[in-house]
């Protein structure tokens, strides 16, 4: 490994994690509103475009790098954009997991699961469960106790494992979006091929 590509990867990474705390900011915003929709109808309308910008919020952090490294005008490389993205993804996923590890262990105490457990008895959202076919895999899973005992299951879940679940998704989701945001960021610079 050269000196000047191990100088890179260390000035990537180092961005990475900063940009990663920045998201994971964003992150935990849209998980304490998709927690408040639970209860809160009207937070379900703050939710979804926050959860839905969240891969802008990516791309501009990933822009706002190259246009530190790289300038207005020099090549910024795929691999470079990919790098930055998935690992920023990565660290965001880490700052999302403590907090919902710390959230479900010592702040909630269930509280989330009975509002979901709630929600589902709700009466249009029983009839929507009802077209769509889930209220039938509800009753499968539970064994026909229905959605309180979903929200039952669902509590005895330690936290870790839904902090476990976060890292996973991340692993699993980012490598194509970091790809699709890597192909939006790259550049030619000079005459040279990115």
């Amino acid at each position: 490994m050269t000196m000047e590509y191990s100088d890179t990867l260390k000035q990537t990474n180092a961005y990475a994690m900063q940009n990663g705390a920045l998201l994971g900011g964003w992150s935990l915003l849209c998980g304490a509103l998709l927690v408040a929709a639970m209860s809160w109808s009207e937070a379900g309308w703050y939710f979804v475009p926050v959860a839905w910008a969240t891969p802008v919020v990516c791309t501009v952090l990933t822009l706002r790098f190259r246009d530190k490294v790289a300038g207005r005008t020099g090549s910024f490389s795929f691999g470079r954009g990919f790098a930055h993205t998935f690992l920023m993804s990565l660290y965001a996923s880490v700052w999302l997991a403590l907090g919902v590890y710390l959230y479900l262990a010592y702040l909630d105490h269930g509280r989330v699961f009975d509002a979901y457990g709630r929600m589902l008895e709700n009466p249009s959202v029983t009839a929507d469960l009802e077209r769509s076919g889930m209220a039938a895999e509800i009753d499968r899973l539970t064994e026909g106790k229905g959605p309180s005992a979903l929200a039952d299951m669902m509590r005895a879940v330690p936290a870790a494992s839904y902090s476990a679940m976060v890292i996973y998704s991340a692993i699993l989701f980012s490598p194509p979006v970091s790809a699709i945001i890597a192909l939006i960021s790259r550049r030619r610079g000079r005459g040279k091929t990115a």
